[in-house]
């Protein structure tokens, strides 16, 4: 009863940050697109697994008969989005569909498979698999378990990388005319997979039982407020930006073009990150360096490089 009243709470809680994310608007709008699907995957698959241990709690057979775990896809979807919202947040770059179905179908096979050995079984083995689902009893079970575990550290460890390669412009991207710092989104990762290791661990010490479904969920909900909350309050704040020396420009010669002068505090601060980054990096020595490289650098868009230089 417990454990369905936690599940319960967990559902609500990512109901309500599902809404706030669909809703409101951010600074970069495409990156949060993905992280409201990882929030809205994230309330199908709690909402499945309430569903499923509500059910081996109180065995109404009837539910057990008609349940289908959708869990089983919807869980193994969340990382990925995860991973292309921090894709885009990072390289201001659109997501092609290729590279959706690069990440989503890998995600989508294994749990497709279980499903559709699922819907082939007698009415009788379904309810077996139901009632065991969670102890991983089940060859397949158990593998699909495994798949979910492995491809979530893993995309968490690749975001973690990905989010500490800022680290050479203290976390700050530029978004919606301001830097953002997303230094937190550091602390975010290497939690997570201090939680997956406890979740994993809980499981071999209890057997599989209850104990790792209510721990499970403890953690899920905790990420997911922490998720929530950086990303809202991050979107709203900005980063003090480090005033630069007053420099002395000469006039242009009459032949030379009128250059316009810096308008912004952000310019000023692009500015300062693009020479930095010209003379300790020097990407300019490589025969191959363009535009788009140098951009990368600065984890903003070419087009965006392109008009700050030109100012």
């Amino acid at each position: 009863m417990f454990s369905t009243g936690i599940a319960t709470f967990s559902v609500f809680i990512l109901i309500i940050f599902s809404i706030v994310f669909l809703l409101k608007k951010w600074p970069v709008g495409g990156a949060n697109y993905f992280l409201a699907l990882a929030f809205v995957l994230m309330v199908i698959s709690n909402l499945s697994v309430t569903l499923l241990h509500y059910a081996r709690s109180f065995k109404p057979y009837d539910l057990l008969a008609s349940y289908f775990p959708a869990h089983c896809i919807s869980a193994l979807l969340i990382a990925p989005s995860l991973y292309l919202y921090i894709c885009i947040l990072c390289g201001h770059r659109p997501i092609h569909w290729k590279k959706l179905l690069f990440h989503f179908t890998p995600a989508l096979l294994p749990g497709t498979l279980y499903l559709l050995y699922f819907a082939s079984q007698p009415e009788p083995m379904q309810i077996h698999l139901l009632m065991n689902h969670q102890h991983a009893t089940h060859w397949m079970v158990a593998a699909l378990n495994s798949v979910f575990c492995a491809q979530t550290a893993t995309y968490f460890i690749i975001c973690l990388r990905k989010v500490y390669a800022l680290r050479h412009v203290n976390y700050d991207i530029e978004a919606g005319g301001k830097l953002i710092n997303i230094q937190w989104l550091v602390y975010f990762f290497a939690i997570a997979l201090v939680g997956l290791g406890i979740y994993l661990l809980l499981g071999f010490l209890s057997g599989f039982s209850h104990i790792r479904l209510t721990a499970g969920l403890y953690i899920y909900t905790a990420l997911a407020a922490y998720l929530a909350f950086y990303s809202v309050w991050n979107s709203q704040r900005d980063v003090p930006l480090i005033p630069l020396p007053e420099i002395s420009i000469p006039l242009p010669e009459a032949d030379e073009p009128v250059k316009q002068p810096i308008k912004t505090e952000i310019d000023s601060q692009l500015l300062a990150m693009l020479t930095t980054e010209m003379e300790t990096s020097k990407p300019y020595l490589d025969g191959k360096c363009d535009e788009c490289k140098v951009a990368s650098l600065l984890h903003i868009a070419p087009c965006r490089l392109s008009q700050l230089i030109n100012t």
